[in-house]
């Protein structure tokens, strides 16, 4: 909600300036890295479930009853979630990203006999034999699965009653190595999915059909989703802003962008910025801030960062100061938050490409190998 509403401020407030040149926003997918980096020998994983079996699942209902603002009612309450469907859950999710070469499940569940439920991680004679049975090199085994379910009811502001249910999940897995004593490391991260529907009677909702047992099913088998991003690279989505307006150049290198011709759109930067002399900062401006984000584009991000930092240094030569990012101050002018947010970005990316290069260092060891 935080990242949204910044976008939305800094569109606002680039909108505003329209007056004086054109601005385009844009979405760009990259890769962001793991929480996790594997050693580049683990190419064969098994998924075991170490949960004990819970066919009793005993309702634990919440002290948390206080009513907020508008609402009529609330119940809350906590559950275990169903370890065979997350288990199966979470192999599937974990095969389809194709960073391991196997991924294999254990059809056992390890605590099935366990009359008393309880939490215990592996021995590490149990994961010698699982990871020597399996022919693995690592296991993912899942030791708890948390649902906690709030059923709100809240008077509508138009009229009538609005339903919503919230489950949150918060699955636990831990990593073991047959090398190590201790697990190699533990991920617990928590997720929602939600329900709402309005009715004129608020006792006929028809959200307060969804019977726990049904939440439980469908929370069970989102949990295998949540710990994913945690564990592999994944994809994400970022807002971008480049200029598009006020000459010939720019306005080419718009439609060229928009036809995905990032080579000929940095080709027509290029020369804007070639023939502009000091004296036509603006104009210089403009193209080093586009060229930045070419490379960007480009994943080219010290290159980036370098045009960034030249479009900066020639704002702060422009007399007008509504061009002056004066990105180390607090502003809240259109100029400075677009380059703050960019340059911040940019940061988080270089950042990240280390950690990057690691994680994705098993594929080019791979394609030596095949060359070998």
């Amino acid at each position: 909600m935080k990242k949204l509403f910044t976008i939305c401020m800094i569109s606002s407030c680039l909108i505003a300036l329209s007056s004086c040149y054109s601005l385009e926003q844009m979405s760009i997918d990259y890769l962001l890295p793991a929480d996790v980096n594997f050693p580049a020998q683990i190419k064969k994983v098994g998924i075991v479930n170490n949960m004990s079996n819970t066919p009793d699942n005993h309702r634990i209902v919440s002290k948390d009853t206080i009513l907020r603002r508008y609402e009529n009612a609330r119940r809350v309450t906590f559950h275990n979630g169903d370890p065979v469907i997350a288990t199966e859950s979470f192999a599937e999710a974990l095969a389809e990203q194709n960073y391991f070469d196997v991924v294999i499940i254990c059809d056992s569940a390890l605590r099935a006999n366990d009359r008393i439920p309880r939490e215990e991680t592996l021995s590490k004679r149990e994961v010698q034999e699982l990871t020597k049975d399996l022919g693995v090199d690592m296991l993912i085994a899942l030791e708890n699965l948390q649902i906690k379910i709030s059923r709100v009811i809240s008077a509508a502001a138009q009229g009538g009653y609005w339903g919503t249910i919230d489950a949150k999940i918060q699955p636990l897995l831990t990593l073991y190595i047959p090398q190590r004593t201790l697990p190699l490391v533990q991920v617990s991260k928590s997720d929602s999915i939600f329900w709402e529907d309005s009715g004129v009677n608020h006792s006929r909702l028809s959200t307060l059909k969804i019977t726990d047992e049904e939440i439980i099913k469908e929370a069970s088998e989102y949990a295998g989703s949540i710990p994913i991003k945690y564990l592999l690279p994944h994809w994400t989505k970022g807002a971008r802003f480049y200029y598009s307006g006020g000459n010939s150049y720019l306005r080419d290198a718009a439609i060229m962008v928009k036809h995905e011709e990032w080579d000929k759109a940095y080709a027509r930067w290029k020369q804007l910025y070639d023939k502009n002399s000091k004296k036509k900062n603006k104009k210089r401006m403009f193209a080093a801030f586009n060229i930045a984000l070419y490379h960007e584009m480009s994943d080219s991000i010290p290159e980036a960062q370098k045009w960034l930092k030249e479009a900066i240094e020639l704002a702060a030569e422009i007399i007008d100061h509504r061009y002056v990012p004066a990105i180390n101050q607090h502003s809240t002018t259109s100029n400075q938050v677009m380059y703050r947010y960019y340059g911040g970005q940019l940061n988080k990316r270089n950042k990240a490409n280390s950690y990057l290069e690691i994680q994705m260092g098993r594929f080019n060891e791979e394609k030596t190998e095949n060359k070998e």
